[in-house]
């Protein structure tokens, strides 16, 4: 695909430039038919088309991860990052003790799922930035033998630094820890390698850089620790034979499946389908690509009009996400907008964070609105 086909999906290009894809992704057009058309058959259809849906969901989950080169029977679907985070959060079940790494850029969700273990003895410890951005020393400051976990966001929120997360996994696995990792951020616009990063744990949302829609989203438990955790929350979902009714017995599936709970929001993961069959299109290799020279020019391009920029410039600490400072930034967002320019304050800053869809005449149009706006 090129890239006017490509825009052509995203109707809200023909009235914004929109550079908020870290909030809230704009709707695609192979994502809304495909719940358009969930809807009417739905309608029309009910329970007639139940087991269809049930393969459409299933392949999503397949979709997922093919995208972050996992194995299908690693996947179990969640509603939202926190969810899965919390799940993940009561399997640990960190021991009074022990402690749980995480970092002082983080996202509030990420924080809030070791904290309301505080109550029960456990410490939460925080690796310190470095003028906004982290490395392997800042973690082995705080881990030690008595960690529990490690969590973190592969790119941060505010100002858009990407972790090396082979290098984090490295400390925490040393440590005995599991490594956990919140990919809202980078899912769907970074490529991401769970083998080769070693990751435990990863979480991702689809309502972001993934396209999807809210509601739907995804946890990667790693083949290995499977048999480790019980699951904290069970249904007929969670079973080997789910249509068996058995009242007496439970035998639990072998693979995350187990995690599953009950029907899932279905509608969500028909569109959230749609819109992976879409990033596998266009391709991982060259949304990557496409999304890190799009944030590598705002860069460029603000820091050559005098604006301080808090995202780091190496292409390798970066994703989509660009930050940076200006006076009144409410306003300067609200003028913005009015102008046909979406971006967001994030951090006492301004946010933007364009995907494979924005282009470079958009950048340029962006640069010269602000230094009108914030002159």
């Amino acid at each position: 695909m090129n890239l006017d086909e490509i825009r052509r999906l995203f109707p809200i290009t023909q009235k914004y430039i929109y550079l908020q894809n870290a909030g809230f992704n704009p709707g695609c057009l192979r994502v809304t038919q495909a719940m358009r058309n969930f809807l009417k058959d739905w309608e029309e259809k009910a329970d007639i088309k139940y087991w269809e849906w049930d393969a459409i969901f299933r392949n999503a989950k397949r979709l997922f991860a093919k995208l972050i080169g996992a194995k299908e029977g690693e996947i179990v679907s969640v509603p939202n990052t926190s969810t899965g985070l919390g799940l993940v959060a009561n399997m640990i079940k960190p021991k009074p003790g022990t402690n749980a790494v995480i970092d002082d850029l983080t996202f509030h969700s990420v924080a809030y799922n070791w904290l309301i273990f505080k109550k029960k003895g456990v410490e939460v410890r925080y690796a310190r930035n470095k003028n906004g951005t982290f490395d392997a020393e800042c973690f082995t400051k705080v881990v030690d033998e008595k960690t529990a976990v490690v969590n973190i966001c592969h790119v941060t929120w505010n100002n858009g630094f990407r972790f090396n997360l082979r290098e984090i996994a490295e400390v925490a696995h040393k440590n005995g820890a599991y490594f956990v990792v919140d990919c809202a951020q980078s899912a769907g616009a970074i490529k991401i390698d769970v083998k080769k990063d070693d990751v435990d744990f990863l979480v991702a949302p689809c309502f972001k850089w993934l396209l999807g829609p809210a509601g739907a989203g995804f946890l990667y438990v790693r083949e290995e620790l499977i048999d480790r955790f019980d699951p904290p929350i069970v249904g007929w979902m969670s079973v080997t034979n789910p249509l068996a009714y058995d009242i007496w017995n439970m035998s639990l599936q072998k693979d995350a499946n187990k995690f599953e709970t009950g029907t899932p929001a279905l509608i969500n993961y028909v569109g959230a389908e749609a819109a992976l069959k879409l990033l596998h299109e266009v391709g991982p290799n060259q949304i990557e690509d496409r999304v890190l020279k799009l944030s590598g020019k705002l860069i460029e391009e603000l820091t050559n009009v005098g604006f301080k920029v808090r995202t780091p410039v190496d292409r390798d600490k970066r994703a989509g996400i660009v930050n940076f400072e200006v006076k009144n930034p409410e306003k300067v967002v609200e003028e913005l907008k009015r102008q046909g320019v979406v971006a967001t304050v994030k951090a006492n800053g301004v946010r933007v964070s364009p995907h494979f869809y924005n282009t470079e005449g958009e950048i340029e149009t962006f640069i010269e609105k602000l230094k009108k706006i914030a002159k």
